[in-house]
């Protein structure tokens, strides 16, 4: 593996361990939201949820990278990238 690809996961690795992870409830009132459209953001790959023993979770840099997009993406059923993967914990 070259340097810069080393550094890049090395990097990774370190943010997702200081990621803290936010309930529906949470990530609902960070977004000034209801938790059903919370709900629909996981369905439509907006947010990526976390399995932890079957409870829901969000990481918490992504609910931050979603509530920095326009207000707009998440009221409307426009189209946006994923912003991370499923993960079973």
């Amino acid at each position: 593996m070259s340097h810069e690809i080393r550094q890049l996961v090395q990097e990774l690795l370190d943010s997702s361990k200081s990621d803290r992870l936010l309930t529906i409830e949470a990530t609902a009132e960070r977004l000034s939201v209801s938790t059903r459209t919370v709900y629909r953001l996981v369905a439509d790959g907006k947010l990526g949820p976390v399995k932890v023993r079957g409870c829901t979770r969000l990481r918490e840099s992504s609910v931050a990278a979603l509530s920095g997009s326009d207000a707009e993406e998440v009221d409307t059923d426009s189209e946006a990238q994923s912003v991370s993967q499923p993960v079973s914990v």
